[in-house]
């Protein structure tokens, strides 16, 4: 059995860093963004239960990348800008990570996901 101490192997543990917020933390390779988030005391609503089928979850990755197991509800557009949803993401290595105000993730899909990462003054209104 391998003693912890005298073990010279460590274990990667990247960095996030979420936005607008500033708050970062480090978690070991392979933590899910959504869980990262958590542990950053930061809640993201997850309508359907982390199995990624709703893409409330939404955030945009603007340094690093993530694995992503499934990008179901983005389109060619929102996979450019970075965005992925959190509950299918996994962290590989240092990310910065821009989370829009939540009721904007929770509104309606058919506003542009850029548009939640506006201060509310400029976001346009949704009718």
């Amino acid at each position: 059995m391998r003693d912890p101490v005298k073990d010279k192997t460590k274990i990667h543990m990247p960095i996030i860093t979420f936005l607008p917020i500033g708050k970062t933390i480090d978690v070991p390779s392979s933590t899910l963004l959504m869980d990262a988030a958590g542990r950053a005391g930061i809640m993201i609503e997850l309508p359907c239960g982390g199995k990624g089928t709703c893409g409330k979850c939404l955030v945009q990755i603007t340094r690093g990348s993530v694995a992503c197991k499934s990008d179901i509800q983005l389109t060619d557009e929102e996979r450019a800008s970075g965005f992925v949803v959190a509950c299918q993401s996994f962290i590989i290595e240092d990310v910065v990570v821009n989370i829009p105000e939540q009721p904007a993730c929770i509104a309606s899909r058919s506003a542009s996901p850029a548009d939640s990462l506006l201060p509310s003054p400029l976001r346009p209104l949704q009718g």
